[in-house]
């Protein structure tokens, strides 16, 4: 059995401070204990949880598939919120680099590519399906090789709390509008609330096309 794993990647390590961390995405995290990739990177991760490795370079979060369409992506880095199971061969990919006007977001499954936005990514000349296109955008934006990831590097299992903002380095949304403006940034390149506020409408006709109108279980569980 393959990978059935889902979460974010993010072009920055916030100097190993979960408190940086809470500020770029505006979540609150309570740590709970430690852990190492091993675990963090393991199949069907629990509700609730994040797995987040730093590495040198770049951030790693593990999830549950549920939170991989409707969470938001880093307002100030490039960085990538996917779903992917080898099992039900399905895969997600939200994409963004406000930096250099790049954004793409993809579903594909054995019944073809269901929805693809964005300019198509450099990257995908080499990754033309979307299973492959994951791990080498992890590896981009973590600027480290998945493979070269030791087993048992550190790792922080915390569980969602209230966000309660820490340091003033994250500039605000309004702020951002005004810096892409600076920047000459396309406009068709939405900041992330607006993003986010488009990902819930497809997360909902998403959920229903995966089961039904009338669904008996949580939409991600056809993954499994």
């Amino acid at each position: 059995m393959g990978f059935n794993i889902a979460g974010m990647v993010i072009n920055n390590n916030f100097d190993h401070d979960i408190s940086k961390l809470e500020d770029d995405l505006h979540i609150g995290l309570e740590v709970i204990r430690e852990s190492n990739f091993e675990e963090a990177a393991s199949n069907w991760k629990e509700d609730g949880l994040y797995h987040i490795y730093f590495g040198d370079k770049g951030t790693m979060i593990f999830y549950g598939h549920d939170m991989a369409i409707d969470r938001g992506l880093s307002q100030n880095h490039e960085s990538m919120s996917y779903a992917y199971s080898a099992t039900a061969m399905a895969f997600y990919i939200s994409y963004s680099n406000i930096a250099d006007n790049e954004y793409r977001e993809i579903m594909e499954s054995e019944d073809g590519r269901t929805m693809s936005e964005g300019s198509p990514l450099p990257i995908e000349a080499d990754n033309p399906t979307a299973d492959g296109l994951t791990f080498a955008l992890i590896d981009k934006i973590m600027e480290q090789n998945w493979h070269e990831i030791d087993f048992g590097a550190k790792c922080i299992v915390c569980r969602a709390g209230i966000y309660r903002p820490k340091n003033n380095t994250t500039p605000s949304h309004e702020q951002s509008n005004t810096n892409s403006q600076k920047k000459n940034v396309n406009p068709t390149i939405t900041p992330t609330p607006i993003l986010q506020e488009k990902k819930q409408e497809k997360s909902k006709a998403y959920k229903a096309k995966a089961v039904g109108t009338t669904p008996k279980k949580k939409w991600w569980e056809f993954w499994k």
